[in-house]
């Protein structure tokens, strides 16, 4: 592969050859073998993922489950005053980032990902020439991208706060009514 990048560097100190071509498109057939065993396997694992996914969905909820009953069990270990007070905040947090998203996106997080796909639309229609775009339309379009960013940001930390508050409560069950 090295060597087909040999002639791109020569060509700055000799005149182009037919040699240097030839070079050039060995280095590339050289590469491009080198790197189709490892493009095929991928291709083969995504299609293989996709076929599958439902097995692959219930190994993870399995895996996680195991993985959340180990958490619950190592955070029982601290006084209870503690893991209540943490499930408060972990509420209260949750509770305040939720009324937050709505005042801040109001309802813009179940658009989903529309809100980039119209910034895409606005860049790609005007990608010739970005300044010819209106102004109030570069705005609306960097505005909805940011303001999705944002949101997801927010989804994912409500998402964990959730999950925290949820380890929290099942650390404060009693141990005879946990899952083994």
């Amino acid at each position: 592969m090295a060597l087909g990048l040999l002639p791109s560097l020569l060509i700055l100190w000799m005149e182009p050859r037919h040699w240097m071509l030839v070079l050039a498109r060995g280095g590339l057939v050289i590469a491009l073998i080198g790197f189709a065993p490892g493009f095929f396997r991928a291709l083969w694992i995504l299609l293989r993922e996709v076929r599958h996914h439902r097995e692959g969905f219930i190994q993870q909820f399995d895996h996680d489950v195991e993985q959340f009953r180990e958490l619950a069990h190592r955070l029982a270990c601290y006084p209870r005053q503690v893991l209540e007070m943490q499930a408060r905040y972990a509420r209260h947090g949750h509770d305040r980032l939720g009324s937050r998203m709505v005042m801040m996106l109001g309802g813009m997080e179940r658009l989903g990902i529309l809100p980039l796909l119209l910034s895409a639309i606005v860049v790609l229609r005007n990608s010739s020439d970005l300044t010819a775009a209106p102004p109030w339309l570069v705005v609306l379009a960097i505005m909805a991208a940011w303001m999705w960013i944002v949101g997801w940001w927010g989804a994912e930390f409500r998402r964990r706060l959730q999950l925290y508050e949820f380890l929290l409560e099942e650390a404060l069950r009693p141990q005879a009514t946990r899952p083994a």
